[in-house]
């Protein structure tokens, strides 16, 4: 949790250090909340995680005051703006965990079981400037890392949090094609013909066994679904044959 001020409006919010971007952002609304006027902007695409790369959009850029909770430091900071900064990121609340870090005299400020939204993102052109060289790695197998803007944790320990690592595989992909059996690896080698084609052999199978019977009925045999398992008449105890109906016309 950092404070981040503009004259005399001020806001607490959760901030994401994250080495891994080059940049460092705030979230456009709360730009706006803190009434902050662009000092420029930039016009850039983004390199995604997976190798994708972002359009090219334009980007404001501000400077807002921001400091530690406790009050202790506050630098200026120039951030670009960005729509949304992450998904849904739990914040820590293991009761354990909090209690090893009292123990070695820890005190994180971004605890509790809500999940407010990540409003800042600090990245690999500040965190140099904020970290402090302390390092405690804790039993769970986490580390605490000290800032000036006060303790975070890296790591997953031993309880990973799935739903936030799901997104990573699944941010390129549409909804319905979730469930759709052929990225499931499930496939029907009906649907592995082309759908006209399938038409063409399904009339023509039927002009091939379609006969008028003495009661002027049609009687025609149905196709198998290609690839089905022999399935067997418990009177003919026939193979794989077309199952004869009668159909009234």
């Amino acid at each position: 949790m950092i404070r981040l001020r503009n004259r005399d409006k001020e806001v607490c919010v959760r901030a994401l250090l994250d080495d891994g971007s080059q940049r460092s952002y705030i979230e456009k609304n709360l730009a706006a909340e803190l009434f902050l006027s662009p000092s420029r902007s930039e016009i850039f695409s983004q390199g995604l995680f997976g190798g994708g790369i972002s359009p090219a959009s334009e980007h404001k850029r501000y400077m807002v005051n921001v400091e530690s909770l406790n009050h202790k430091y506050t630098t200026p900071l120039s951030l670009l703006e960005q729509q949304k900064i992450c998904s849904t990121l739990p914040r820590i609340h293991d009761r354990k965990l909090l209690s090893e870090l009292a123990s070695r005299g820890i005190k994180l400020t971004d605890v509790g079981r809500d999940s407010p939204p990540i409003r800042v993102l600090l990245g690999a052109d500040i965190l140099g400037s904020i970290l402090t060289g302390r390092i405690e790695v804790l039993s769970s197998g986490v580390s605490a890392v000290e800032t000036l803007l006060g303790w975070t944790i890296l790591g997953l320990g031993k309880k990973r949090e799935v739903v936030n690592l799901v997104t990573l595989s699944l941010q390129n992909m549409d909804v319905p094609k979730m469930w759709d059996l052929e990225v499931l690896g499930i496939t029907d080698p009906i649907e592995k013909k082309n759908e006209s084609l399938l038409e063409e052999e399904t009339l023509a199978h039927f002009k091939e066994t379609i006969r008028i019977c003495e009661d002027q009925r049609y009687e025609v045999a149905l196709p198998w679904l290609a690839g089905h398992p022999a399935l067997y008449d418990k009177i003919r105890r026939g193979g794989n044959r077309s199952f004869v109906q009668q159909l009234s016309v």
